[in-house]
């Protein structure tokens, strides 16, 4: 590549070492002995020539280099193992292993392997240079003071920390200042960007963007522009600085300005505008004459939220190029969500996700929103109703209100085939989210794993490391594709009215996840369909015992015995549905109901009576007296019906009981 590189900090030091030291021996060797001589000079040669290739960026300088630098750290350890602990031994050990492992170090590989050399520019001279001067020459001063060694040596570390710690804001000041002109930048325009450049290191805002609006159309004016709009989103509570600021997140109001922006703006368009900042900044960065390649490292740390301690502006290049895939070329739906759903942007998060053709995104941030109502408690009547296409994925909801059983409301509204489309689309859903936990694993600490756990019924910490999901997943995922693979089936069976091909593929499912709720259930559904009521009383006594506090799997067991003629047997499980909280009113109809069948009228009129309460209508007991006819209680409905004559003719018209009356004494 023919790319130059920014010098980085720590090769910087490096090269300075060597420099120093090669110097040092020259100067040595030349006022030396004969004996001596050959061997300081031969010294001195050796660390300027490494220092040279090193600078060249030589693959081979890279690997000597580290293994001096090795070679001194053992030695200094082995001498304070030999003579007792010193601090400047200490230090220079430490040094040196730090030094030696920041060459092997990968990224300092891909440095030396990719780059086509580096840069000293102006400003990095002037920081580093300066920091030398003052740290050098402070210890040296204290020297001549009488100050002891470890003070001198004090003060040099201090100012290696200070240069570590104060390194970009000087850097900004100073390149806001001796940044040398850009090439596609006249005299004249040159002098305004420095005046607006000296005005956003100063935090003038507002000055910089005025002085920026006077440049011409160039690519550095362009760039400082983009810059400058960024920093200004940066000072609001929005969609677009949730966007250019990676280290941002809400609060609640600020949520929902999001969720407004999201639904009236162009998020996607800020996403592409986010992309097109990054190219340009690499852009600028490889010019010979860089605008803004100083403020690269800070400008990227509020981007990407990524921090790197070596060869930062390589390991960016390095990091981008790998994530903008991810955020281009229709994937910026995807990226934006897992943005807003790390800053806990749920609703805008589903916003964006329909605004995208992927189906499998738009489930998962769906499923992501429900959960979080469910969370933060925001569910009421009918709400299960209403998110039940994300809330059926989730198997133990799912299986704990019966949201795909198959007689209850949301499969008898919806159809067979949507629960088939549900059950199939689960293990679809858990292969997403694994991909998205990859490809966006900045913004996939909180909710993805979270939604893993949630679609496969497993704990949440099994997957805050991928690794760990797979392998959990290769254990129990084919169990868990095989049922649902059946539940389809067996829903599809069932809506071609199947029944026994339903029952068998709803016992498979059973077999593949031994527990699931929903799979017995259906599969008893089944068997009272096929008439085997023993069987099916059998399952949901099962399920009775492994949930002893729900209702609805009494009332299944009094069907299946009111169905086998155990009329006590059955009376007394419907009771037993009551006493858990099942609907009164209808479980003391169908009490009514199965002792009509047998012919006890007085018990069923009993029950019956209760239901329809001390003053029924004429349609409420016409409505009772179909019933009856229905169970075969033939003497029983003609009581109801000309209970419903009567009632009928009472209320004929609003005086009908005067006129009635009337005629009695006529």
């Amino acid at each position: 590549m023919d790319r130059r590189t920014r010098l980085p900090s720590d090769l910087a030091w490096i090269l300075l070492w060597c420099a120093v030291t090669a110097a040092a021996f020259l100067f040595l060797g030349y006022h030396a002995k004969a004996t001596a001589r050959v061997v300081l000079l031969s010294l001195g040669g050796v660390l300027l020539l490494l220092t040279g290739a090193l600078y060249r960026l030589h693959n081979w300088a890279r690997w000597a280099t580290a293994g001096l630098f090795a070679l001194m750290a053992l030695f200094r350890l082995l001498v304070m193992l030999r003579s007792g602990f010193k601090g400047s031994s200490a230090a220079m050990a430490l040094a040196m292993a730090w030094w030696a492992w920041y060459l092997l170090s990968p990224s300092t590989k891909k440095l030396f392997q990719e780059s086509g050399g580096v840069r000293l520019d102006r400003t990095s001279a002037i920081v580093f240079g300066g920091t030398i001067v003052v740290t050098i020459g402070g210890a040296i001063g204290l020297a001549m003071l009488g100050v002891p060694a470890w003070g001198a040596i004090g003060v040099i570390v201090a100012g290696v920390v200070a240069y570590v710690f104060v390194e970009e804001r000087v850097r900004r000041r100073i390149n806001a200042w001796f940044a040398p002109r850009p090439a596609d930048l006249d005299r004249e325009a040159w002098r305004t960007f420095r005046e607006a450049r000296r005005a956003r290191a100063a935090g003038d805002g507002a000055g910089a963007e005025g002085l920026a609006a006077k440049l011409p159309a160039s690519r550095s004016a362009d760039l400082f522009r983009q810059v400058l709009a960024m920093d200004a989103a940066r000072r609001e509570g929005t969609l677009r600085r949730l966007v250019f600021d990676a280290s941002y997140t809400p609060g609640v109001v600020a949520r929902a300005v999001v969720a407004r922006e999201t639904q009236s703006g162009d998020p996607l368009g800020l996403v592409d505008e986010r992309t097109r900042l990054i190219d340009a900044l690499f852009e600028d960065e490889s010019q010979d004459r860089p605008a803004m390649a100083e403020e690269l490292e800070p400008l990227m740390e509020r981007l990407s939220d990524q921090v790197f301690s070596r060869n930062a502006d390589l390991q960016f290049r390095t990091w981008w190029e790998a994530a903008r895939p991810r955020c281009t070329g229709g994937r910026q739906a995807a990226w934006l969500v897992s943005r807003l759903l790390e800053a806990q942007c749920h609703e805008a998060a589903l916003l964006v996700a329909r605004r995208s053709d992927d189906a499998l995104l738009i489930e998962f941030a769906a499923l992501a929103r429900v959960l979080e109502d469910a969370r933060e408690a925001k569910v009421g009547p009918g709400w299960f109703l209403s998110h039940a296409d994300a809330i059926s994925l989730h198997p133990e909801i799912s299986d704990l209100f019966g949201l795909l059983y198959i007689d209850q409301p949301n499969v008898a509204l919806r159809g067979h085939a949507w629960a088939a489309g549900r059950a199939r689309m689960r293990i679809a859903l858990v292969r997403f989210v694994r991909r998205f936990m990859d490809d966006y694993a900045e913004n996939s600490w909180i909710e993805p794993p979270y939604l893993l756990a949630a679609l496969t019924g497993a704990r949440q910490r099994v997957f805050r490391a991928g690794p760990r999901f797979d392998a959990f997943w290769a254990a129990s995922g084919p169990a868990q594709e095989r049922h649902d693979a059946a539940m389809a089936e067996g829903f599809e069976a069932a809506g071609r009215e199947e029944w026994e091909a339903a029952e068998v593929a709803f016992g498979r499912a059973v077999e593949a996840w031994p527990g699931r709720s929903t799979a017995e259930y259906n599969r008893a559904m089944a068997l009272v369909e096929l008439d085997r009521a023993k069987e099916a009383e059998e399952l949901f006594l099962r399920r009775a015992a492994a949930e002893p506090k729900e209702p609805l799997f009494w009332v299944r067991i009094g069907d299946c015995r009111r169905n086998e003629g155990r009329v006590d047997a059955a009376v007394e499980a419907y009771e037993k549905a009551k006493a858990l909280g099942g609907p009164a009113e209808a479980l003391t109809a169908r009490i009514a109901m199965t002792l009509a069948r047998e012919q006890r009228d007085d018990q069923a009129g009993a029950a019956l009576d209760k239901v329809l309460g001390p003053n029924p209508d004429a349609a409420e007991l016409e409505g009772a007296a179909a019933a009856l006819e229905s169970e075969g209680a033939w003497k029983l409905a003609m009581k109801y019906q000309e209970r419903a004559f009567y009632e009928s003719l009472g209320t004929k018209s609003d005086d009908g009981d005067d006129e009635d009356g009337e005629m009695a004494g006529a």
